[in-house]
């Protein structure tokens, strides 16, 4: 028997250079439609130039083509890399005017559409840079963030885009559906028609597996934090004794300054640096990939408590936002750390090639460490956040 779903439609713009990142959204999107839409009757249509326009000819642009044939939508979802895109006829890319057809129904009512835009921080090779659209994306991001009081977001590889999606896409939706209570736009879908994700053969993981998984990758995380903590201690010793050697070498008086002595120091250092480095090289997939999975988990348990249980032991809800915020503060410690850290590392002169050379090695490490980190603690807070507003519904 059809089931009534009201239907809400979202728009993906994005530049040519986003491909495996769209196919990520539209696998999202269908997996959302089964564990966020059909409990609440929602039903997620992805609107794709792809898919919903046609070939044509139009009098103005080729962009106004498709603008007619996305017709309208509920939510705005705009993605940017390393291209800023084609120009249109009134803009420097088709993502651009996208994004302000947008903004434009949002201005006439707020009620009527939800933006989401993010920029994508994964390093590119040196022959796709092209300066002219890199510096049209810095500008659009500032434009967009300080004129038109978009909050943005950002995300390095794909899992990240999903995982935000996974928390973003519901709030925003479940917004519109509070805002459109009197929206009739509803679609009458055969439960067997909607999108299916593909899933593995075998028995999928229950509310028990989902949470052995997260305790373990949580205990993993925290033990890799300790682990960079206690590298970032052990190299800062070393360095300091280093330094000390050099000042007692220098303030020497009773023999020439040794230029060798100073060279075999700031050797020693650099050594030391390099060590440093490759373990923070060594821990940073281990901790990511942990978190990864930790966060994959609790998505999945909210999910299982929202869709499978009438009734729950909401201490061990409880206890669960409790780990994470633990994890959050332990993260937003680590942030600190690392960011004071590399402001150490850049303030150190260049003394010596070697030292150079260790110093820039290290730096490149520690600024994908905490890019990364930074990132990952966004989608615990907002996952934070999804439990914090289950308890409020269930009035603990």
């Amino acid at each position: 028997m059809p089931s009534q779903l009201t239907n809400y439609r979202i728009f993906l713009a994005s530049p040519s250079d986003l491909s495996d990142d769209r196919t990520i959204v539209e696998e999202t999107i269908n997996e959302l439609n089964l564990t966020f839409g059909r409990p609440k009757g929602i039903h997620l249509d992805l609107i794709k130039w792809e898919t919903h326009s046609a070939p044509g000819i139009s009098k103005k642009s080729v962009q106004k083509l498709i603008n007619n044939d996305i017709g309208d939508y509920d939510l705005f979802i705009g993605l940017l890399w390393t291209r800023y895109g084609t120009p249109t006829d009134e803009y420097q890319s088709g993502t651009e005017e996208e994004f302000n057809i947008a903004y434009e129904k949002f201005q006439k009512s707020s009620k009527s559409v939800q933006i989401l835009f993010y920029f994508k921080k994964t390093p590119f090779s040196i022959d796709d840079i092209e300066p002219d659209q890199l510096k049209k994306i810095k500008e659009f991001k500032s434009a967009i963030e300080k004129d038109r009081k978009v909050l943005s977001g950002e995300y390095n590889d794909t899992f990240q885009l999903s995982s935000h999606l996974r928390l973003h896409i519901p709030i925003r939706v479940q917004e519109l559906h509070e805002n459109q209570s009197s929206k009739t736009v509803t679609s009458k879908i055969e439960p067997d028609t909607v999108e299916e994700i593909e899933v593995d053969s075998e028995v999928e993981n229950g509310l028990l597996e989902y949470r052995e998984i997260y305790d373990d990758s949580i205990e993993i995380v925290i033990q890799s934090l300790n682990r960079i903590s206690d590298a970032m201690e052990w190299v800062s010793d070393e360095l300091n004794s280093k330094t000390n050697e050099l000042t007692a070498l220098t303030l020497d008086k009773s023999r020439p300054l040794n230029r060798r002595s100073i060279k075999q120091i700031l050797a020693r250092a650099a050594r030391s640096m390099d060590h440093f480095g490759n373990r923070i090289d060594v821990e940073t997939p281990i901790f990511f990939e942990s978190f990864q999975s930790a966060m994959d988990s609790l998505q999945n348990i909210l999910i299982i408590y929202t869709s499978d249980f009438d009734e729950i032991d909401m201490n061990e809800v409880i206890q669960t936002r409790d780990s994470l915020s633990d994890l959050i503060e332990s993260m937003s410690s680590s942030v600190g750390g690392i960011d004071e850290f590399i402001s150490t590392v850049r303030s150190f002169p260049r003394i010596s090639k070697d030292m150079n050379a260790s110093k820039t090695k290290v730096e490149s490490s520690l600024m994908e460490l905490l890019d990364n980190t930074k990132i990952s603690l966004s989608i615990a807070s907002g996952l934070r956040g999804r439990y914090d507003d289950f308890l409020g519904e269930t009035n603990v």
